[in-house]
């Protein structure tokens, strides 16, 4: 699922930022909490799967996410019919991923052949269509179909068409995969804070898992800034009710006597912020909703930058991960 700029729904990664696996228990000045794990091991994840997972987040993050707004603005300027006027595409990110740092992953050790499996899959893919699109950007950037009347922009018009599919289908299992390994991960962690009674860590993570709940489920009903007012209230509403309700017991603990003057309660209060900005972005959503408040044409071409839609919460909840990564 890609919330772009186009708010076009298709199936891409959702994933918003890398959560990293080091679990270091509430920390206060001074002091440790009782059974405090090693720092990046976590209910017998080594370190080393670790590392691996990260970069495998960085490369979903880096290069199949940017492969997918590029695939998204390239349809939107030539479309499904074979190029033959004159164009102008926006693509970016040509130089930003080192495809060397993924392409021997999938058979490195440690294997995880839950991810390594489904990477291997899609690394050739995705690199192939890279390739292609950037060619494309290439070639239109700098007006060759004026000089050979579109036929190499046909050539690659027709490969391209032929890889989307290719790569969308395995982007898909990719992304499932990530979004399996995260959760186990996650709720390894929420299990650990419960067991060692680290209260502000543990209601972090339940806030988390509930941000997480909310866009899964606007993702099942294929919700984007274009359909808005078609969301289905009935599903959405306890699944905010419960976000709410962690998000306030987060703040309350936060601000409880057993975490007076703690440093761990300074390192939260960014993420705490960042989920109310979320809190208030879904009453941005559910208001608007209901009052059948559809999106203007201005409004849709930046949705990302608008309140109450699902790009807005997909970027703030990309911005709460980041900030509870560094709040650790």
């Amino acid at each position: 699922m890609n919330w772009g700029k186009s708010g076009l729904i298709r199936l891409a990664i959702i994933v918003s930022g890398l959560l990293l696996v080091a679990s270091c228990g509430d920390k206060s000045t001074g002091t440790k909490n009782k059974d405090e794990k090693a720092v990046n091991e976590v209910a017998g994840i080594t370190q080393d799967e670790i590392v691996k997972y990260n970069k495998y987040i960085k490369f979903d993050n880096d290069a199949v996410k940017n492969i997918s707004n590029n695939i998204d603005e390239y349809l939107k300027h030539i479309g499904k019919d074979l190029p033959s006027k004159e164009v102008q595409l926006y693509m970016t990110g040509w130089g930003r991923y080192k495809w060397s740092d993924v392409k021997e992953l999938p058979t490195t050790k440690p294997l995880m052949k839950e991810l390594d499996d489904p990477a291997a899959e899609l690394i050739p893919v995705a690199e192939n269509l890279n390739v292609l699109l950037s060619s494309a950007d290439d070639y239109y950037d700098a007006k060759d179909y004026k000089e050979d009347n579109f036929v190499k922009g046909q050539e690659l018009h027709k490969k391209i068409l032929a890889e989307i599919p290719k790569f969308e289908a395995a982007a898909k299992k990719f992304s499932v995969a990530l979004e399996n390994k995260e959760t186990t991960i996650i709720v390894q962690e929420l299990n650990n804070a419960k067991k060692n009674g680290q209260e502000l860590t543990y209601n972090k993570i339940l806030v988390l898992l509930s941000m997480k709940k909310i866009m899964a489920e606007l993702e099942r009903q294929n919700i984007s800034a274009a359909n808005i007012i078609s969301t289905d209230l009935t599903k959405i509403k306890p699944l905010y009710e419960e976000f709410a309700a962690a998000q306030k017991a987060l703040r309350d603990t936060a601000n409880s006597n057993k975490y007076k003057n703690e440093t761990i309660v300074i390192l939260s209060n960014e993420f705490i912020g960042r989920t109310t900005d979320f809190k208030t972005e879904m009453i941005e959503l559910i208001e608007r909703v209901e009052a059948k408040k559809a999106l203007s044409e201005s409004e849709l071409e930046r949705p990302e930058s608008t309140r109450g839609t699902p790009e807005k919460l997909h970027n703030t909840r990309g911005s709460a991960i980041d900030a509870y990564n560094r709040g650790r």
